[in-house]
């Protein structure tokens, strides 16, 4: 396998989303849909600041549609909003395996729009990734008929998830992420905002204390995370982008074990190397 730019910023997309738990962790009084507020819009403003200081001037997309950022960043408050809708209705770790189905429905989408499906060595691959993901928390997911809701909503969030890829990949065909994500995450920001009521949580502002921790979350997953997968697409397919993302929760319990003393469990290791290796298998199939 030949390493390129774009499997670069797809792994390390992946390894910084793993960062995310960890500072929800150190938010613990704060509503998730205020966090993903926050991490969303500071993230526009990052990118705004980000922009004006290599450029000189504020990012204007003039070359691509309104239409597709708007519909991504509707797309991306959605995914948020219903992973957090799932997170209270039920098991954490139930939400957290069933929204890493991402690539599976990134295959299916494509498929349904252009009969283009991966071959074997990537759809083994992409097995493989997820069976780790499911072995990490395997032992502990809650098979009960009380948590089917939560269940299909985090399942809709990793489709919605997935069909954001969809549309990002041509847009990112001919756009700067510097110029164009602001929009997006903006947007989302926005979506996010206009359905705090039905989520049933006040949103407030951050304490002096979970201001580090929120600056966290909105500097490493998302400005970091999200734009480098986003970066990532002018060479990877959303199949692809999603299972590098699979690096996740890999990431995640390493730095809960480092950072929060959470001893890893056996299983770990195994899930782990499942997911290391369908990775490889998908990467290894990147032009």
């Amino acid at each position: 396998m030949r390493l390129n730019l774009h499997l670069i910023e797809g792994a390390l997309a992946g390894a910084f989303f793993g960062t995310s738990a960890v500072f929800v962790r150190l938010m613990p009084d704060l509503s998730a849909t205020s966090i993903s507020f926050f991490r969303l819009g500071l993230s526009a403003v990052f990118l705004v600041v980000g922009h004006a200081l290599l450029k000189g001037n504020v990012p204007l997309p003039s070359n691509v549609g309104a239409r597709r950022l708007i519909a991504m960043g509707a797309l991306l408050g959605l995914h948020v909003l219903l992973f957090t809708a799932a997170v209270k209705l039920t098991a954490v770790l139930n939400a957290a395996v069933l929204v890493n189905t991402t690539p599976i429905w990134a295959i299916a989408i494509s498929y349904a729009l252009w009969r283009q499906v991966p071959d074997r060595t990537a759809l083994l691959g992409t097995a493989l990734a997820i069976a780790g993901v499911t072995v990490i928390s395997g032992s502990q997911l809650a098979l009960s008929p009380g948590n089917l809701i939560g269940d299909f909503l985090a399942m809709l969030s990793a489709a919605m998830w997935a069909l954001y890829l969809v549309v990002a990949r041509p847009v990112r065909q001919s756009g700067n992420p510097l110029v164009l994500l602001p929009y997006v995450y903006g947007t989302a920001a926005l979506t996010i905002a206009a359905s705090s009521p039905a989520t049933g949580e006040v949103m407030r502002l951050p304490t002096s204390a979970e201001l580090a921790p929120l600056l966290g979350q909105a500097l490493l997953p998302t400005t970091l995370g999200h734009t480098l997968q986003f970066s990532s697409l002018r060479g990877l397919t959303p199949h692809q982008a999603s299972t590098l993302a699979l690096l996740e929760p890999v990431v995640a319990s390493a730095l809960a074990a480092a950072f929060l003393q959470e001893m890893p469990r056996p299983e770990l290791v195994a899930g782990a190397s499942l997911v290391i290796t369908g990775i490889y298998f998908v990467a290894s199939r990147v032009r």
